[in-house]
Order: C-alpha cells, then structure tokens, then sequence
C-alpha cells in the first residue's frame, strides 16, 4: 500500500504552548522566580505543596508577633451609602455601582506569596518584607530554644536579600549592593569570619563559573570591609550564592553552624555550640551513663553550696566536661586491666588447684597399679608351683 502523507498547515509553537497551559496564555510576568525580588529559599522533602502550606503558617506566625497583623488585603474603596440609596430604584445604575466599586479596589501584593520555581524540592516565597533575615533568625531562635516541630515537610529556609541573573558581572553588583551595609565597618555588629555558599540547581554555570563567582565576592568584600576574613571550616556567617535556573538568589545566613544550616529538623535538638571558644554545651541525664553521673555529682555540690535545689539538665562549660570526660576515659582504660588480672589470678589459682588433685590421682593410681602388678606376679608364681607338682 502506498504510504498515505498527511497534508495539512503545520501547527506553531504557540498552538503547543496554550496546550501545555491548559489553553490559557502563559505566565510571564507573574508569579516566577525572577530578578528583583526578596523572600525565602525553602527545601523540601517531595511535597512542595504542603512545604508552602507550612511556611506560611510559619511565617505569618512570626509576622504578626514583630510587625502587627498583615493589612495588605484588599479594600475596596468607600462609596457613599446616599448615592446607592437613591439609586436603588433603577437595577441598571445599582448594577453600574457595583461593577465600578469592583474595578476600583486597590490591590497590594501580599506579604508572603510562593512562586514557581521551576526546581525540585525547591520553593522560593515572595516577601514585602524590608528584612527576611530578621524573621528566619526569630524563627530559629524559638526552634532552638523552645525544642517544637514546627514543619514535617520544608527542611531549611534560606533568606534571600535580593536575586538577580545568574551572570558572573549581575552577581556582583547585586552582592555590592545588598552586602555593603552587613560587611561595612560602620557596623556594630559586623562578623569577622565569613564563608561563601555556592549552589546550583538546574544551571550548567556557562555564565557564572563557581570560582569566578567565589573570587570576586572575596574580592569585594575585602574591599568594603579588609578586617573580615574568609575561611572554609572557622566562620561566622555565611553568604549564600543560590542559582536556580536562570537566576540567582543572594543571602545572608548569620550562626550558619550554630543553628544547624538553618535546618528545622535537626535544630529541634537544640543549638550547636562551638567548644574551642568556651560556648556553653547542654548535657542530657541518661541512665547509666558515667560522663552524667560526673555531671551530677558537680551539680549537687554546687546547689548543696549555694542552698538551691538540684535541676536538670545542667549548663557547664566545655572544658569542665573535657576534663570529666578524660578522667572517666582513664577510669574505663585501667577497669579493664584490672579486671584481666583478677580474671588471671582466678584462672591461676584454678590450674594450681586442679595441678594438685591431678598429682594425687595420678600417685593413688600408681599405687593401685603397683599392688595389682604383684598380686599377678604372686598368681603366676602359684600356678608354676602347682604345675611342677603335677609333672612330679
């Protein structure tokens, strides 16, 4: 059979692109993930849906306890209840009131509204929020100190200061920009160590190279503020270099390692201190457990001292629990030993013992064999006699 060809106009990409969005034009401009905007960088664990669902109960939580409640609604504008009285007689007019009251409502963008991403187990939430690093860093600190799961589904969450493109030279201008005020040396509180954070999700990093990119904010921020110093393992805060797609979120994490990489999950077990600088570390009673039976043995001393009652768990510092920690290491490596040698002398004093039945057993049995061998010598003898008596 020949092959039947299809004729007919071959359809554009237009046609393809209302397909894919359900007939209806395509989202440009709206709610995507684009340069110029601020808010929150939330991972989580394959429900993106309920991950939004719990940041904004999170974050509307903690907005209202530091800013008031969100007013960012719509109104609608006042429309004077005279004119609509009087008019209610006509259905045209009343109907005409209603749809201008309609158009004239003043709408705001939300205070928190979740865009598309376009990255797996990535969410970016939208904020009008002047500072989104003051609310994720309350909302830690109540994690931290209060021990609540507050999320099951979002994992970290990440402020973001601005985005831009994810263009090596665009990068650089938004970090001068959102950065100068945090590093400056006008600052009170600015850090001393610092990190970089680079991450990139769905991006091959033609136009923005990870060392590049890493070397030049160095660079910069050598130059804003040259006493903060850059370190890999020892740091302070960390700069966060987010690339998803085509744009690129810039943040700012202060205590990256005290609050756990800002992860709900594990900072539920409470902050992570830093022993080497004499931070103080929160130990957990637990039965049979010599390192707390040290600790508490210190803690009733010094309540009995100072006539307050024992609590638990207690706050000591880190070299206290160091020295306790070594001394009991010592108690358990010479234990062992000490143990060995009384099992030794036990299993000792046994082979002596069993040495000595051994030798009486064996002289008895010597003996027996001994008296045995003479009564058959003497029998033999007998025999011999009776026999030479016979041939006689």
């Amino acid at each position: 059979m020949a092959s039947i060809e299809r004729k007919g106009k071959k359809r554009s990409k237009s046609f393809y692109r209302k397909c894919a969005y359900g007939g209806k034009k395509s989202r440009i401009g709206g709610n995507i993930l684009e340069p110029g905007i601020k808010g929150f960088l939330v991972m989580c664990n394959n429900d993106e849906k309920s991950a939004v669902r719990e940041c904004y109960n999170i974050f509307n939580e903690y907005a209202d306890q530091l800013y008031g409640p969100d007013q960012t609604n719509k109104q609608p504008v006042n429309v004077d209840e005279s004119k609509e009285d009087s008019d209610c007689d006509d259905l045209e007019k009343a109907l005409k009131q209603e749809v201008d009251g309609l158009k004239d409502t003043v709408s705001k963008p939300k205070r928190f509204q979740n865009v598309m991403a376009n990255a797996k187990n990535c969410v970016f939430i939208r904020t009008t929020l002047e500072d989104p690093v003051k609310l994720v860093t309350t909302v830690m600190d109540d994690i931290a100190k209060k021990r609540i799961n507050k999320a099951r589904y979002a994992a970290r969450i990440l402020p973001i200061l601005e985005t831009c493109k994810a263009h090596a030279e665009d990068i650089q201008k938004c970090v001068k920009k959102v950065l100068s005020p945090i590093f400056s040396t006008e600052n009170p509180k600015v850090f001393s160590t610092y990190t970089i954070l680079y991450k990139a999700r769905n991006n091959n990093g033609t136009t923005c190279n990870k060392t590049d990119v890493i070397s030049s904010i160095t660079k910069l921020l050598n130059e804003i503020n040259p006493d903060i110093k850059f370190s890999w393992t020892n740091y302070q805060a960390a700069v966060l270099v987010e690339i998803v797609r085509t744009v690129c979120c810039v943040g700012f994490a202060p205590d990256y390692v005290r609050y756990r990489k800002y992860n709900l999950q594990q900072l539920q077990q409470g902050e992570k201190f830093d022993s080497s600088k004499g931070d103080s570390v929160e130990v957990f009673h637990k039965p049979d457990n010599k390192i707390n039976d040290g600790l508490k043995a210190n803690e009733h001393s010094a309540n009995d001292l100072a006539g307050k009652p024992n609590t638990s768990p207690t706050l000591c510092s880190a070299t206290d629990v160091e020295t306790i920690s070594t001394e009991i290491c010592n108690i358990e490596e010479t234990e062992p030993k000490m143990q060995y040698t009384k099992n030794l002398e036990k299993t000792q004093s046994q082979d002596h013992v069993v040495s000595e039945e051994e030798q009486i057993h064996s002289v008895t049995h010597n003996s027996q064999s001994y008296q045995d061998s003479k009564i058959v010598e003497i029998d033999d003898m007998d025999k011999n006699k009776s026999l030479e008596n016979d041939v006689s």
